[in-house]
């Protein structure tokens, strides 16, 4: 059972950061310019 809850654990928040790393890849992206340009 705890291997279980683990699982599913991780898997929450797999979710949790492919739906974020979507939202913040552009700001990640402006960012890099930005330094680049510096």
């Amino acid at each position: 059972m705890a291997i279980l809850f683990a699982v599913e654990h991780f898997h929450a928040l797999d979710l949790f950061f492919t739906k974020h790393y979507f939202s913040l890849l552009p700001a990640l992206i402006n960012f890099s310019f930005f330094l680049s340009s510096n």
